[in-house]
């Protein structure tokens, strides 16, 4: 079942998302999440 997108940023919007250009208005700095965590479980390379 399809959903409108206006209606999913209605919800986003309650529950607190503000869109990119909403935060530049408002001055905040974008945050880096992405950068600062990795995706990967591996442990690092061991010395032999």
């Amino acid at each position: 079942m399809a959903v409108p997108v206006k209606f999913a940023l209605d919800l986003l919007k309650k529950a607190g998302w503000q869109s990119p250009e909403e935060m530049q208005k408002l001055g905040d700095p974008p945050t880096q999440v992405a950068a600062n965590e990795t995706n990967s479980n591996s442990a690092p390379p061991s010395k032999q």
